[in-house]
């Protein structure tokens, strides 16, 4: 009687799965950790990185286990496509973020205003360069500033609703007479997967479209880690002015802002001219 041959039982797939496992685990964990103080703001990109790079291995391993099971009949399938699935949620997020590094432009501070961005003054950052502008400006030639025919105290109230709807941190807030007739807000808010620190400042400032006397609010929105930020920081500025825009015309609810005596709601208009002296 002939012997049988033994059945081999796959290490590919068997360490695919261990690494698989492992990999969202990190993920999720850095996050946390970064978002609640456990963990220094400069470890979460390595660990980041370690966690992608556990999935891609996980991924691999697993390919190369299904072609030797195929091919030689080795036993491990179901562990193989059980890494495949466990490495699948890490793999989609390495896709968005590679695929958001390409549509991207390699930009960290975007504002409305590139000629007279809002300073910083709680976390500083360095100037926008004259590259970095024109490389915003072609790749998002729609952001820019929004102009209301109310009055800086009523568009101030409104931002910091929005800002407090938001969940950023507040770090320095002047209203107008503080800024001397110009308010601003600064506030810290975080990334929604790994909760990076970005800054934030918005101010709005008096001005004159034609013959209507209304306040204009600029916007710069800034990461303090990393050279590409994945088109947020735009994102970022376009969902809050896209909210400053539905709470000014009534059509989103927040917190009620100080009262008002103006009870018309006027939707946003075009960026004025600087009036002239």
């Amino acid at each position: 009687m002939a012997a049988r041959p033994p059945i081999r039982h796959s290490r590919s797939a068997r360490w695919a799965r261990r690494l698989a496992v492992l990999s969202l685990p990190v993920l999720v964990l850095t996050g946390l950790g970064n978002r609640f103080g456990l963990m220094p703001t400069e470890a979460v990109a390595p660990t980041v990185a370690l966690g992608y790079g556990l999935a891609l291995v996980a991924f691999a391993l697993a390919v190369f286990a299904l072609v030797r099971i195929w091919n030689a009949s080795d036993e491990g399938a179901g562990q193989a496509f059980s890494a495949l699935f466990f490495a699948a949620p890490a793999l989609v997020l390495f896709g968005l973020a590679m695929g958001a590094l390409v549509i991207y432009p390699p930009l960290n501070d975007i504002t409305t205003d590139v000629d007279d961005p809002p300073r910083f003054w709680t976390h500083p950052h360095e100037a926008i360069s004259l590259a970095d502008a024109k490389s915003q400006a072609s790749a998002y030639p729609r952001l820019t500033a929004r102009f209301y025919p109310l009055t800086v105290e009523r568009v101030f109230a409104a931002a910091q609703a929005v800002v407090k709807d938001r969940g950023w941190k507040v770090e320095e807030s002047l209203d107008p007479v503080e800024g001397e007739g110009i308010a601003t807000i600064e506030a810290v808010a975080r990334t929604i997967l790994f909760a990076f620190p970005d800054d934030v400042v918005i101010r709005i400032a008096p001005t004159t479209d034609g013959d209507i006397d209304g306040a204009i609010v600029d916007m710069r929105s800034a990461s303090r880690f990393g050279r590409h930020d994945l088109g947020k920081n735009a994102r970022r500025i376009k969902d809050f002015l896209r909210d400053l825009d539905g709470v000014l015309q009534g059509t989103i609810e927040v917190e009620p802002a100080p009262e008002d005596e103006e009870e018309e709601r006027f939707g946003p208009l075009p960026r004025p001219e600087p009036p002239s002296s």
